[in-house]
C-alpha cells in the first residue's frame, strides 16, 4: 500500500488480465481527451462522473484524496406529498417528488429535504392549499422504515398533495428509477405544467454495458 498508485494500478491490471465477466477492471486512462469523452458519453448511464487520482500517491486509508468530477444533473419534479419533520406538525421534513410515467401515472422517484431550519416552517404555507388526494397514483413512497434506520420507528406515512407544484432539483444518481440520495432544491417552477414532468428526464441508456464490454 506504500507504493504509488501507478504501480498498484499496473499490478492490478496484470493480476486480472485474464478476468472475465462479471469481474471487470475499472476503466482508467491518463489521457484527458479520453476522460472528457467518458465524462460526456456515459452521463446517461447513471454514472456520477469521473474520479481523478494522483499517480504518485500512496494508498491513504480513511482519507478522501481523490477528486470526484460530477455532472450537475437537474430535473423538474412534481411535489406529490410531504412528510413532517420528526415529532413536528408545523415543520416540513421532506418533500416527496414524482414524475409521470408513460401511462400518465405519477411515480415517486425521490425526496428533497435540503432546506434550512428557517425555510422548513415556511414551506408548509406553500403546501397547505394543495393538501388532498390524489398524491402518487403510480409507484408510491415506502411506508415501512428503512432497512438502514437501525431501529428508527418514525411514522413513514405522508401527506398527499394535489399535483400542482413543480420543483427543479439537482441530483447525483438514479438507480432503478429512483434518485438514491436526497436532492438539492434549485427553484420553484411556477412556469412549468406538472403533467409535462415525465420520467424521460431520468431515463438511463445502455452505456454501462458498452463501458464494461
Amino acid at each position: 500500500r506504500a507504493e504509488p498508485f501507478s504501480k498498484r494500478r499496473a499490478a492490478l491490471e496484470k493480476a486480472l488480465e485474464d478476468a472475465r465477466s462479471p469481474v471487470h477492471v475499472t476503466p482508467a486512462t491518463s489521457d484527458p481527451t479520453v476522460a472528457r469523452d467518458w465524462f460526456s458519453r456515459f452521463e446517461g448511464a447513471g454514472l456520477d462522473g469521473v474520479v481523478a487520482k494522483p499517480v504518485g500517491l500512496a494508498y491513504r486509508e480513511g482519507e478522501r484524496v481523490m477528486l470526484k468530477v460530477k455532472h450537475e444533473r437537474t430535473a423538474d419534479c412534481v411535489v406529490g406529498g410531504f412528510r413532517f419533520a420528526k415529532e413536528s406538525t408545523t415543520s416540513v421534513g421532506s418533500l416527496l417528488l414524482g414524475l409521470y410515467d408513460d401511462d400518465g401515472l405519477l411515480d415517486y422517484i425521490g425526496f428533497c429535504s435540503a432546506f434550512s431550519a428557517a425555510e422548513k416552517p415556511a414551506l408548509l404555507d406553500r403546501l397547505k392549499p394543495h393538501i388532498g388526494d390524489p398524491g402518487f397514483t403510480g409507484a408510491a413512497p415506502d411506508s415501512a422504515p428503512s432497512r438502514w434506520s437501525r431501529g428508527d420507528d418514525r411514522d413513514r406515512s405522508y401527506v398527499k398533495l394535489r399535483p400542482r407544484l413543480v420543483l427543479e432539483v439537482q441530483f447525483d444518481q438514479v438507480t432503478s428509477g429512483r434518485m438514491r440520495h436526497g436532492t438539492r432544491p434549485l427553484r420553484w417552477r411556477t412556469d412549468k405544467a406538472p403533467r409535462s414532468c415525465s420520467v424521460d428526464q431520468l431515463k438511463v441508456s445502455g452505456a454501462i454495458a458498452a463501458l464494461l464490454s
